[in-house]
């Protein structure tokens, strides 16, 4: 066979392009992984808390004005006595002084609420710190030893069987790919809540703004739940996959390849 025609065989083609790929891919991966770009959100996280935190102090302290303020008045038009004046005072001091505590230590109570969660899914899922972008190396293993096994399979003969190996890679990128996206998503939502949600702890100054804090508080903790959910999920969902990467290197020498890659193509998409 003559360079020319080797050139013009889709098989050939289809490895070369795919090699290429993978090579520009692994230069590029320091730069452009799922967790770079993570890393440069978590990065900016203390940014954000640095902002919020100055807007939240602020906040807080013209709403404690009002309440005091507000207070006082409710106290002189009753007419209370000065045991009145010192208990309510007392309690308004408890109060605002619960909220100031959480608006002082907050940066570091809230990321603790998160974090401990995201440990007891990373502990009880065994995964340790795993990363996304190991998930994505995962799928584009799977991946490629699909197309690996399309090149080598014969287009012109079995073009049938390729193109069914090619479709379940795809399926198989897009079924890891997702997962990538969705722990991404979650993680930077959680820099997102220690970050620029900080400022709702500057609504604990009033009672009639607390519930903003409150809430705060439940979408971290929410936040949390869904990291720990998700590495569990992923725990008991990536132990499946280091079989699926040896059945598609196997593909080529299999019986039925296209009906093995289209079951381990299916299999990542559940």
């Amino acid at each position: 066979m003559t360079v020319r025609k080797r050139w013009r065989n889709p098989a050939v083609l289809c490895a070369v392009c795919a090699l290429a790929f993978l090579g520009t891919a692994h230069v590029a991966k320091a730069q452009t992984s799922p967790s770079a770009m993570l890393d440069q959100f978590r990065a900016v996280r203390m940014t954000w808390l640095t902002v919020a935190a100055g807007y939240a102090n602020r906040l807080f302290g013209l709403l404690a004005l009002i309440e005091f303020a507000w207070t006082a008045a409710i106290l002189v038009l009753e007419r209370t006595d000065l045991q009145g004046w010192t208990a309510a005072l007392i309690r308004k001091m408890m109060f605002i002084g619960a909220f100031f505590a959480l608006l002082n230590f907050g940066a570091d109570w809230i990321p603790r609420i998160i974090n401990s969660f995201q440990q007891i899914g990373q502990n009880a899922s065994g995964l340790g710190s795993l990363a996304p972008t190991d998930i994505l190396v995962q799928g584009l293993n799977i991946t490629g030893n699909l197309l690996s096994g399309a090149a080598s399979s014969g287009w012109l003969g079995n073009i049938g069987t390729a193109l069914s190996l090619v479709f379940a890679a795809l399926l198989a990128f897009l079924a890891f790919l997702g997962l990538t996206v969705q722990l991404v998503v979650t993680l930077v939502e959680s820099y997102l809540v220690v970050g620029a949600g900080f400022i709702f702890l500057g609504f604990g100054g009033s009672r009639w703004t607390a519930p903003y804090v409150e809430r705060y508080i439940s979408l971290a903790v929410s936040t949390g739940v869904k990291v720990m959910v998700l590495y569990l999920l992923l725990g008991a969902g990536l132990t499946l996959t280091n079989g699926w990467v040896a059945a598609a290197r196997a593909i080529p020498g299999s019986a039925e390849p296209a009906v093995d890659a289209l079951d381990i193509a299916a299999s990542a998409v559940l």
